[in-house]
């Protein structure tokens, strides 16, 4: 399998590739043991990679150009938001979300939503 990170330009314009990685999935009946297995062994361990590979472009951009991380559900994990947070000179994420939820947050006895899901119904998509 191949998962490949590519940039683009606002107005959508190719740039090339940030990174690429490569794997084979284990045989059959494995994905039952998929939970027993630490993250950095699961397929979902991409994001965390890819969006570390755009965080170091981001670095040398130094503010010149701002780097989003544009993810699919897949990307929906704590590890690739513990990532971003670790990295705060990082790249952006924009992540579409698994599954609706609510997290409130507190950073100096003040709350705040640091994330707000939608419940979207599908007919309306």
């Amino acid at each position: 399998m191949v998962h490949d990170t590519m940039a683009f330009t606002e107005s959508g314009t190719p740039l090339g590739l940030l990174n690429v990685q490569c794997w084979a999935r284990d045989g059959i009946g494995s994905k039952h043991e998929r939970h027993k297995k630490p993250i950095e062994e699961k397929e979902s361990w991409k994001w965390v990679e890819s969006y570390h590979a755009v965080s170091q472009v981001q670095k040398r951009c130094r503010n010149k150009s701002l780097l989003v991380v544009v993810a699919d559900r897949e990307a929906d994990i704590h590890e690739v938001f513990a990532e971003q947070y670790n990295t705060p000179d990082g790249a952006q994420l924009l992540i579409r979300a698994e599954r609706s939820r609510n997290r409130k947050v507190v950073v100096d006895d003040k709350e705040s939503c640091e994330f707000c899901g939608l419940n979207w119904n599908s007919n309306r998509l």
